[in-house]
């Protein structure tokens, strides 16, 4: 007998699994297939887009009169195009839509497409076709791509304002549909524009809103080129930290991409990046790998640029041969036709080798080509300016030297005038003091004293003399104007010059300008860093410990100076490179009692003679009027400082008559400082944090209490906030600067202060003891109180603390705090 099958009926449970496996099983209708190829398409992944949207237009082969082939199609054209892959794009843009009325926009997408792939190479035909596209085309998507293809045909054709028309065309279109992606695109656009006609400052401010508009859209193919441009304008203005890190971003996205055009450009910026850090090995392998692309892509110009751009890596570490190989190379692939940008660095380069080979006849005529040239950039005339002036001065004929390093200083001015945001400013100049200290060496050579102090001057703290000073042409100083500054002024000046092989001071006297003789700069930057380990970050004495770095600092920077520096002098030190990080007050004087520098001189320190020099009128004395601002809310990264309250209370018991505004604890607010004028103020002081930050230095703040996560007082705010006062203090930690640029000194809240109106600024150089802080601010105020001038003051409160509680005679407790000043320090 056969067994008898038994089926089991499905149970409620079991049917509702079933039928939810089928509905999860279910394919995806065409219209969610394509948005997320597009989604795809967008993020940047363009590889994938490319490998998914071929297999679904394929899908679709046998109905190529549905809407969703020619969607699909379409789409794989322009992820194609994204890779710069024009010649597989336009085969599968031969094949024509058909004339279906449910076709008709993506006949009129095509075109566009179509448009897309010729606009560099035939840019006649591609407008022709954005003509025909646009119209007919409705959607208002393909109306956007048609303004994009043509302003980018126009941008290549360097006809920037027409170009510039088109993008901004799609930015308010865009704005006014919500369509964030073309947004971004239409600003990155706008970007280059502004970068192309030399306006650096809207180039990166439209970038920054094209890489927030892309990251809202998830846009990352437009991210990488946003990343991209930044890096290309950093590295312009000399800002290589964030040019290194959005160069970063931008081939790690360009390599996920599979844009090999987009990667071969930053891989070029990567080389430049790494150039200007002295990383000579990484530079060529960037700079390598570009080439090479640019040479498969057929690319013939910007093969040139990278060959010469390795050229220069190689010409900076005095490999000449192979310096020359490269460059030949370059004349070699650089295309008659559209090569006109590029040639001039490659002739830049030719002269640079011949100098470096010893032909510099050579190396004369190509710098003279350049200076004919119409069509050489002031960089590049500035760079040719310089290399002459080389030549002459070594050859002593100084005349001809001093005309081509003015020359070189006009070029200098006139790229720097076309920027006006001063951090540019800061790090353009940065980029090109090597140049300074040629030029300075070549007057000591002359024995020209006044003429090199003015070229300093011309490179020294330049943003903040423009600032005070904008309608006013640069100072040039002679012996006897010299001289008459350290009358005016009733002190001594003593400015530094740090330099790779050789290093100077001039002192400065009612009497006399006398030059001396130091060491090279590494040689004193060393010692500095050294001596500051023992100041800073140590609570023992130096001069009891009998610290041999303090001596040889003090022999090597001051030993043939300070004998001709009366005891009691009042003192003005304008100082260079690492010497800003360095309170020479903490500075040993040797002999039979040895002891701090302090006790000997009255110390301030300048930004520059020109400032000191340029003439202020003493302001009227009258009635003390204060603003007081700390002991702000704690936030987690900073601790309370327990002493804060008690310090501003100390400071007003000092000046119980005045007028006051007094703000702490939770009152402490960026809004407060902004609402309350603080221009009205004499007197203003923070008992706050400060917030350096190393990169970009005008972002430096004090930290205030948050309010709606506001809560930094950052330098560039304080700039753009009139002030009149006699001194602003900032009794916080590292609260002078954040950075040192070549020719600025160091920048940040100090600076910010100054070029704001005070004559006069109180910050640290380190790390404050909170508890030796009050003591120190108490006996400042009480100074000023009874009459004493900021500067004097100070000195007066430090001399109080070495003289007075064991515990608070160490440098690391009195010595953090400088005044800084940009008028006669010791005047009421």
């Amino acid at each position: 007998m056969a067994p008898r099958t038994v089926t089991r009926p499905c149970s409620a449970v079991w049917l509702c699994l079933l039928l939810l496996a089928a509905a999860c099983g279910r394919p995806e209708s065409p219209q969610q297939t394509y948005q997320r190829l597009w989604e795809m398409y967008v993020s940047g992944n363009l590889l994938r887009t490319i490998q998914s949207v071929s297999r679904e237009a394929n899908r679709w082969k046998d109905r190529p009169n549905t809407i969703w082939f020619w969607k699909f199609h379409l789409l794989h054209a322009e992820a194609l195009l994204g890779q710069s892959r024009y010649d597989e794009a336009a085969a599968l843009l031969r094949k024509p839509v058909p004339p279906l009325p449910a076709l008709a926009q993506m006949a009129f997408r095509r075109q566009a497409d179509l448009a897309n792939a010729c606009i560099y190479s035939d840019p006649r035909r591609a407008n022709e076709l954005l003509d025909q596209a646009a119209a007919g085309a409705t959607d208002p998507d393909i109306q956007l791509r048609i303004h994009l293809i043509r302003g980018g045909g126009l941008l290549a054709r360097e006809k920037f304002n027409p170009a510039a028309a088109e993008f901004r065309t799609v930015l308010a279109q865009a704005t006014a549909t919500g369509n964030t992606y073309r947004e971004a695109m239409a600003l990155n656009n706008l970007s280059r524009c502004a970068r192309y006609t030399n306006q650096y400052e809207n180039a990166v401010a439209f970038a920054m809103q094209a890489l927030d508009k892309a990251g809202g859209a998830h846009a990352g193919f437009v991210q990488a080129q946003a990343h991209g441009n930044l890096a290309n304008y950093y590295i312009y203005l000399g800002n290589t930290g964030a040019a290194l890190e959005h160069v970063q971003q931008a081939i790690k996205l360009f390599e996920a991409a599979g844009a090999q055009l987009d990667l071969m450009t930053d891989l070029n910026l990567l080389g430049l990046v790494r150039d200007a850090q002295g990383d000579v090995s990484a530079a060529i392998q960037s700079y390598q790998r570009a080439y090479k692309i640019a040479l498969q892509s057929g690319e013939r110009n910007e093969a040139a640029r990278y060959a010469a751009n390795l050229s220069l890596v190689l010409i900076k570490d005095r490999q000449w041969v192979n310096a020359a190989t490269w460059n030949q190379t370059a004349f070699g692939v650089v295309d008659q036709k559209g090569g006109n940008r590029i040639r001039p660095y490659i002739v830049r380069n030719q002269a640079r080798i011949a100098e470096g080979q010893g032909h510099p006849e050579e190396a004369v005529r190509a710098c003279r080509d350049l200076l004919a040239d119409s069509q050489t950039n002031q960089i590049l005339r500035w760079e040719a300016y310089a290399l002459l002036a080389n030549i002459d001065a070594g050859s002593r004929n100084f005349s001809q030297a001093n005309q081509e390093f003015a020359g070189a200083l006009a070029a200098i001015d006139s790229a720097r005038s076309l920027l006006e945001n001063p951090q540019n400013r800061i790090t353009l100049l940065s980029r090109l003091i090597p140049f300074y200290k040629q030029y300075v060496d070549s007057l000591v050579e002359q024995n020209d004293d006044p003429k090199a102090l003015t070229v300093i001057e011309s490179s020294r703290a330049r943003v903040l003399a423009e600032s005070l000073r904008r309608d006013s042409k640069p100072m040039v100083f002679d012996a006897a104007a010299l001289q008459r500054l350290a009358q005016t002024t009733g002190s001594l000046l003593l400015s530094f010059w740090l330099a790779p092989e050789r290093s100077y001071a001039w002192l400065i006297t009612p009497r006399e300008v006398r030059r001396f003789s130091l060491p090279p700069a590494s040689e004193i930057e060393s010692l500095i860093a050294a001596w500051r380990n023992s100041v800073e970050h140590s609570w023992g004495d130096p001069i009891a410990a009998s610290d041999a770095t303090g001596a040889r600092l003090w022999s090597v920077l001051l030993g043939d100076i300070a004998p001709r520096i009366p005891r009691g002098s009042r003192l003005i030190v304008v100082p260079d490179g690492m010497l800003h990080r360095l309170n020479l007050e903490t500075l040993p004087v040797p002999g039979p009692a040895p002891h701090y520098w302090v006790e000997d001189v009255d110390l301030a320190v300048a930004p520059s003679m020109t400032l000191l020099a340029s003439a202020e009128k003493p302001r009227l004395a009258a009635p003390p009027s204060l603003l007081l601002m700390g002991a702000p809310v704690p936030i987690p990264q900073y601790d309370k400082l327990p002493q804060a309250e008690a310090e501003i209370t100390d400071i007003q018991n000092h000046f119980p008559q005045a007028s006051k505004a007094v703000f702490t604890g939770a009152t402490a607010t960026l809004a407060a400082y902004r609402q309350v004028d603080p221009a009205q103020f004499s007197l203003i002081h923070f008992a706050a944090h400060a917030e350096p930050n190393p990169e970009s230095p005008l972002e430096s703040a004090i930290v205030l209490s948050p309010v709606e996560g506001q809560y930094l007082l950052k330098a560039r705010d304080i700039i753009g906030t009139p002030l009149s006062a006699r001194l602003v203090t900032i009794s916080a930690c590292r609260s002078a600067g954040a950075r040192i640029y070549a020719g600025e000194g160091l920048i940040g809240l100090a600076w910010a202060f100054l070029e704001a109106g005070s004559s006069a600024v109180v910050a640290g150089l380190w790390d404050v003891n909170d508890g030796s802080s009050r003591l120190l601010m108490d006996r400042l105020y009480a100074g000023i109180a009874a009459g004493q001038s900021p500067a004097m003051a100070l000195h007066q409160a430090k001399l109080a603390m070495l003289q007075g509680e064991p515990r608070f005679r160490r440098p690391y407790f009195w010595a953090p705090f400088q005044v800084y000043v940009r008028s006669a320090p010791w005047n009421r």
